[in-house]
């Protein structure tokens, strides 16, 4: 037979203070991510695109490349002419920028008509235009 022997009062209380596992997690692992992103959504400001009209003093070309389409023309390039001098006089949020969208010229819907009229006109031009917000997004394959 083996002797019985107690544990000495140290002893009990070290196991007293030993923490008793945590029990497994229930449900979805990914709740918990799921309620960060939707807190973070919550706080995030909600950017609208930017709708703004420059009249641009016509001297010559304008010097726009667009790709017209049925209702705006997307703003390709901006080269020499009427519209680069406009912006050299401006800040930067009034500047005509690529990838602006032209929605209106002279209080019109932009049309293939109204492109070619407001180039060969002479005068002042209104144009109105949306600037898209623009995001980076940044890929990385893992390997």
């Amino acid at each position: 037979r083996l002797p019985v022997v107690e544990p000495s009062e140290p002893e009990l209380k070290a196991q007293e203070e030993i923490p008793s596992p945590a029990p497994p997690p229930t449900g979805d692992p990914h709740d918990g991510e799921q309620d960060q992103l939707a807190e973070k959504q919550e706080k995030e400001i909600v950017e609208l695109p930017m709708t703004f009209e420059v009249v641009i003093p016509k001297t010559g070309t304008l010097g726009l490349m667009c790709d017209a389409r049925q209702s705006f023309a997307h703003i390709m390039q901006v080269g020499k002419g009427c519209v680069q001098d406009y912006n050299s006089r401006v800040s930067k949020s009034e500047q005509v920028l690529p990838d602006d969208l032209l929605i209106e010229i002279n209080g019109s819907p932009v049309s293939r008509e109204g492109l070619k009229s407001a180039a060969e006109s002479d005068g002042d031009v209104r144009l109105k235009l949306v600037r898209p917000i623009q995001r980076a997004v940044k890929i990385t394959r893992s390997s």
